[in-house]
């Protein structure tokens, strides 16, 4: 079943348009950051909000208000478009895309 599906996702992928390739990166990079974060979770006791953990993760690829740390992190540019934290902000946002 698993096979199936997967063979789906490359499927559309490669010959489906480009709204469809941004939605498959998005929710693929989106069980990647939760990956992430489960991994932190169950490393640190349950501390996911630590100052080494999670926080500093997202500090490497999502939009900061600084102008000093965009400008030595660029790729935060490119990254922040597809860092999804919370499901209520991946539906939403891959709904109306």
């Amino acid at each position: 079943m698993l096979g199936s599906i997967w063979e789906d996702i490359k499927r559309e992928f490669n010959y489906g348009n480009m709204i469809t390739r941004i939605i498959i990166i998005n929710i693929g990079v989106f069980v990647a950051i939760n990956l992430v974060r489960a991994f932190v979770y169950f490393s640190h006791s349950g501390e996911v909000w630590s100052p080494e953990g999670f926080q500093n993760f997202l500090g490497f690829i999502a939009m900061s208000s600084d102008w000093f740390t965009v400008l030595t992190r660029p790729w935060i540019l490119f990254t922040s478009m597809f860092a999804h934290y919370g499901v209520w902000h991946i539906l939403w946002n891959m709904l109306f895309l």
